[in-house]
C-alpha cells in the first residue's frame, strides 16, 4: 500500500493516545505446549513430545482487548464475558489483569468450561494437534441480565463498544439486539465481528456463511456484500480478505479496495490477526476517523502481526512506525557500517532512544566464524521479527576456550566488520564471557533468537527473557551447512592430487 508522507502522517494521527472501549464477547484461553519430537511411541504409532515450554495467552475477544490495550498505555478496555469455573478461567481472568484489562464484570458460570484451545507444537514449529475444550451452548438468561446491566452502566463511559462473536453462546440473539439498542439510544458506535450495528466486520468465510452465496470472484464478493447490508441494515461493511486486502462497502456499494499492508518478512501464524485488524480499526473509528482511514489503519496492524508465532499483538510505537517510518525520527547510527559495532555502554544509550519510539529488541548470539549461508539465514530471519536485531559476537578468546586453540579462523575484529555490512544487523557488540547471559540481563531483549539446533531448554537466557514477557523463537538452520563442515571440506579438497 502505498501512501505519500503527508498521507501517512494524516493516517498516523488518526490512532488515539487515550480512549475508553467496551468490549463484549466469546472469551477464551489459548495455550501452546511447545518441545522436541525424537521418536514414536513404543504403544501407538504416535509422536512422543517432550515438552519444554507453555505458553497461555489470552484468545477470542480477550485476545482482541488485549490488542486494543496494546496500541498505546492510555487506551483503557472494560471487558464483559463468561468464563468457567476452572484453571483455565483464573489463568485467564490472571493474564487479562496483568495487562490492566477491566474484568469486573466478566461473568462465572459453575458446570460450564473455559473455552480452551490447547496446541502441541514440535520443532521447527510444526503443530502436532489441538485440542478444544468448550461450550457452544447460550447462556443462561440470568446471566444475559447481568451482562446488559454492565453493558448500560458502562456506555456513558467509553467512546464506543465491540461486540466479538465466536459462536460460542455469550452473544444470543436477544442479548446481542439489546446491546445494540443501548448503543443507538446512547449514540455510541458499535462495531460487530460479525452482525447488525454501525460497522460490521466478516471475514470472507464469515460472509459466505452470514449470506449462503459463492464468494469465489470480485463479483460474487460485492453480491454478498451487499446481500449482508441490506439484510443487516448497518451503515458500512469492512470486509477482510486475507492476503488479499480490505474491502469496505457503504450502502451505495464498494467503496474502496485496499490492498493487504506489505511487511518485511514471511507470515508466520495468521492466528489472531482479525483481533488485531480489529482493535485498530475500532480505536481509530472510535475516534472519529473516517472508514477509510480506519481499515487502512487496521491493514497495517493485520500485517505485522501474521509476521509473528502464535496469537500476538502489536505495539503503538511499532504500528506507528510501519505506517510512516521517517514520523518517530527513530535514531539512525548506520550511515557507515562500521557504526553498528559499539560497546554496552552505547549499546543502551542507544537502545533507550530507540525504545521510546515503539520497536521491539531482538538478541541472537554466536561465533560467526567464517560467516556462511546458514548465519544469513538466522540473522534474516530474526530480522523479519520486526525490530532492532542485536548480534552479540564470542571475541577471539571466549572461542579458543569453546573449540579449541585452532579456532577461530577469522579474528574478532574482522567478523563483526563483516556482520556489520549486513542490511539485517542493527548493531553488533562483542563479548567474553563463556555465555551471553551478563549481556541479556543488561540488554533485556523483546525477543531471543536462536537456531533450532537449540532445544527450547538449551537456550541461554530463555528464563531470563521470559520473566520480563519476552519470547525465545527457535529458527530453522540449512541443513549440512556449518564452519565446521566448510573446514573440513577445506582441508579435504588440500590433501586432493
Amino acid at each position: 500500500m502505498a501512501e505519500s508522507l503527508s498521507e501517512t502522517q494524516h493516517l498516523s494521527g488518526c490512532l488515539p493516545e487515550r480512549l475508553s472501549i467496551l468490549v463484549i464477547g466469546d472469551l477464551g484461553l489459548d495455550e501452546y505446549v511447545t518441545g522436541d519430537v525424537s521418536r514414536v511411541a513404543f504403544d501407538r504409532p504416535i509422536p512422543v513430545l517432550r515438552a519444554s515450554d507453555t505458553l497461555r495467552t489470552p484468545g477470542g475477544a480477550a485476545n482482541l482487548a488485549q490488542n486494543l490495550v496494546s496500541l498505546g498505555p492510555e487506551i483503557q478496555v472494560h471487558l464483559l464475558g463468561v468464563v468457567g469455573d476452572d484453571s483455565a478461567g483464573a489463568s485467564l481472568t490472571g493474564l487479562l489483569a496483568e495487562q490492566g484489562i477491566l474484568t469486573q464484570d466478566v461473568q462465572t458460570i459453575a458446570n460450564r468450561p473455559t473455552t480452551h484451545k490447547l496446541r502441541a507444537v514440535a520443532q521447527m514449529d510444526h503443530y502436532l494437534v489441538r485440542i478444544d475444550r468448550e461450550s457452544t451452548e447460550a447462556i443462561p438468561k440470568s446471566v444475559e441480565e447481568v451482562l446488559l446491566a454492565a453493558v448500560r452502566s458502562q456506555l456513558p463511559h467509553v467512546h464506543g463498544l465491540i461486540c466479538s462473536d465466536y459462536n460460542k453462546g455469550c452473544l444470543t440473539p436477544s442479548l446481542l439486539q439489546a446491546i445494540i439498542n443501548e448503543a443507538h439510544l446512547s449514540k455510541k458506535p458499535v462495531i460487530i465481528d460479525p452482525k447488525g450495528a454501525s460497522v460490521i466486520k466478516p471475514n470472507l468465510q464469515e460472509l459466505q456463511t452470514l449470506t449462503s452465496t459463492p464468494v469465489h470472484s470480485d463479483q460474487e464478493i460485492d453480491a454478498a456484500a451487499m446481500k449482508l447490508l441490506y439484510h443487516t441494515n448497518v451503515e458500512a461493511l469492512v470486509l477482510t480478505r486475507g492476503e488479499a486486502g480490505v474491502n469496505i462497502y457503504g450502502r451505495e456499494g464498494l467503496i474502496k479496495s485496499i490492498p493487504a499492508h506489505h511487511v518485511r518478512g514471511n507470515v508466520c501464524d495468521i492466528n489472531g490477526a482479525g483481533d488485531t485488524f480489529m482493535a485498530a480499526f475500532a480505536l481509530t473509528y472510535c475516534n472519529g476517523a473516517s472508514l477509510l482511514d480506519s481499515a487502512k489503519m487496521g491493514n497495517a496492524a493485520a500485517g505485522l502481526v501474521v509476521r509473528r508465532k502464535g496469537t500476538a499483538t502489536v505495539s503503538r510505537g511499532e504500528l506507528l512506525q510501519q505506517l510512516s517510518p521517517g514520523l518517530l525520527n527513530i535514531p539512525s547510527p548506520f550511515r557507515e557500517t562500521k557504526k553498528k559495532f559499539v560497546d554496552l555502554d552505547e549499546l543502551l544509550q542507544q537502545l533507550e532512544s530507540i525504545r521510546k519510539a515503539g520497536p521491539r529488541v531482538i538478541f541472537t548470539n554466536g561465533c560467526f566464524d567464517l560467516l556462511h549461508a546458514g548465519h544469513v539465514e538466522l540473522l534474516e530471519g530474526a530480522k523479519s521479527l520486526d525490530g532492532i536485531l542485536v548480534v552479540a559476537v564470542n571475541t577471539d578468546e571466549s572461542i579458543a576456550q569453546l573449540k579449541g586453540h585452532k579456532r577461530p579462523v577469522i579474528p574478532q575484529s574482522q567478523r563483526v566488520r563483516v556482520l556489520a555490512g549486513l542490511a539485517c544487523v542493527d548493531f553488533v557488540i562483542l563479548f567474553e564471557d563463556p555465555t551471553p547471559m551478563r549481556l541479556i540481563s543488561a540488554i533485556r531483549p523483546d525477543v531471543l533468537v536462536k537456531g533450532a539446533d537449540y532445544a527450547s531448554h538449551q537456550v541461554v537466557g530463555r528464563d531470563l527473557v521470559e520473566s520480563w514477557g519476552g519470547n525465545v523463537t527457535r529458527l530453522p538452520l540449512i541443513e549440512g551447512v556449518s564452519t565446521t563442515r566448510i573446514l573440513s571440506n577445506i582441508i579435504q579438497r588440500q590433501k586432493m592430487p
